[in-house]
């Protein structure tokens, strides 16, 4: 008899929880961030490797992916570690997009290129100063979520900013 695999099937998960669809995007994106797709991606990961990795079937990782089973504590423990972040991370529902561990520095880079006069010119109060943040984690989230690729992330967020610049957007800095 083949080795019990350390995993929550689909029927013991609240459906209308959401929680394998947030598993499956999330680890998904991790595992392409970090390089672990087929040579010939179409914006999949690769179930080889997570296989690999969690110590499961290449069918197991395979649910796993298509948000079709949840790994269980010790497989999601595996799985975490590999992808360095936290395992509760992984199955919890984000308030914002963005995440410590998968953060694209080539688009910060750019919109903080693109907004670095704003805050130069315009952070005379903690409240100038909290609204430019603000734009900015919106934009990068924007961005992530509009662009699939990094050519359209940048261009998305270069649009962004752009957008917040303009006299009619950006009032707030007009100085009196």
């Amino acid at each position: 008899m083949g080795k019990k695999e350390d995993s929550l099937p689909p029927g013991q998960i609240n459906p209308h929880s959401g929680v394998r669809k947030i598993f499956s995007e999330k680890l998904t994106k991790l595992m392409i961030n970090h390089g672990y797709y087929p040579a010939k991606p179409k914006g999949k990961a690769d179930a080889s490797e997570l296989a690999k990795a969690a110590g499961v079937s290449r069918q197991m990782a395979y649910n796993y992916l298509h948000g079709r089973a949840l790994p269980g504590p010790a497989t999601l423990e595996k799985i975490s570690t590999w992808l360095e972040c936290q395992p509760r991370w992984l199955v919890e529902e984000d308030k914002e997009n963005i995440n410590l561990h998968t953060i694209d520095e080539e688009l910060c880079k750019t919109i903080f290129d693109k907004m670095e006069q704003l805050f130069i010119d315009n952070c005379e109060t903690h409240e100038d100063f909290t609204f430019l943040v603000d734009a900015f984690i919106k934009i990068y989230n924007y961005a992530c979520k509009l662009g699939r690729d990094s050519p359209s992330k940048l261009q998305a967020a270069e649009q962004m900013v752009a957008l917040l610049k303009r006299p009619s957007i950006g009032t707030r800095f007009k100085k009196s």
